[in-house]
């Protein structure tokens, strides 16, 4: 169930509602049925091989999640040099980009808050998502 206080603060309407979501099916669900009738479209973003001025290096690029992809576009958007993009959550992700936006790979481990805590479980982490996109780059 979604906290209430969430809830609460969504508007009554909203032209467009982004999703973005790496979370478990159900979640995903319930916040769809809080966004579709508040608002007059809603666009849910996927990963594709390009994204804004970002190559993704993956193979098959939609085993990447998207709030990587997303970090990976954020951190382009304001920097045109090579990039280290590091996501502390239920995991730890790393993901470096060069100066042309070609996205060198990266890694995905359980967050240092997760490891200290014994916290297992809190995430699904798929092996195909881990490891060096690019072997011509060591990580």
């Amino acid at each position: 169930a979604l906290d209430p206080a969430w809830r609460a603060a969504l508007p009554a309407r909203m032209e467009v509602a982004w999703l973005a979501s790496v979370g478990p099916p159900a979640l995903r669900a319930a916040v769809l049925q809080e966004l579709v009738p508040r608002s007059a479209r809603v666009a849910e973003v996927q990963v594709q091989p390009v994204m804004a001025d970002v190559r993704i290096g993956y193979a098959e690029p939609a085993r990447l999640g998207v709030d990587r992809a997303l970090a990976m576009v954020g951190a382009r958007g304001q920097l045109r040099d090579w990039a280290l993009v590091v996501g502390v959550g239920t995991a730890l992700t790393l993901d470096l980009l060069d100066a042309d936006g070609l996205h060198h790979g990266g890694c995905i481990a359980p967050s240092p808050t997760s490891a200290t805590t014994g916290r297992s479980g809190t995430a699904t982490l798929a092996p195909s998502a881990v490891g060096n996109a690019n072997p011509s780059v060591p990580m």
